[in-house]
């Protein structure tokens, strides 16, 4: 996933979740599997918390 490391900085500097299309489909492959949603480092979406609507 190569927009993986650019997440969570733009997430810090514009104090906004962002997402891309590999971490929405990695958090929907976790959901289906019944995995915790976690990849540190990752965001928002993939911190384990349950996402919110903005």
């Amino acid at each position: 996933m190569p927009s993986l490391p650019s997440i969570q900085p733009v997430e810090e500097a514009a104090g906004l979740p962002v997402l891309s299309a590999a971490t929405a489909t990695a958090y929907r492959v976790l959901v289906e599997l019944g995995l915790p949603t976690v990849v540190p480092g990752a965001g928002r979406l993939l911190s384990g918390q349950q996402p919110s609507l903005i």
